[in-house]
């Protein structure tokens, strides 16, 4: 498997430390197996706690 950037990263750190799994079952009633697949929520969760935490900014602006 390849390895790209450092191990001891602080997303690594997290991504190992937190099991956020449990975002599936909260939102099952909410997705459709039937129509286009969806962004995984998981990954949602992901990316809005990472951003939140190295305060990464959206880049546009309103």
């Amino acid at each position: 498997m390849l390895s790209f950037g450092a191990i001891e990263h602080l997303v690594r750190i997290i991504e190992a430390a937190i099991d956020i799994s449990f975002i599936y079952d909260l939102v099952k009633d909410m997705y459709s197996e039937v129509v286009r697949p969806s962004i995984d929520p998981v990954i949602l969760v992901k990316l809005t706690f990472i951003q939140s935490t190295l305060f990464i900014r959206l880049m546009h602006n309103y």
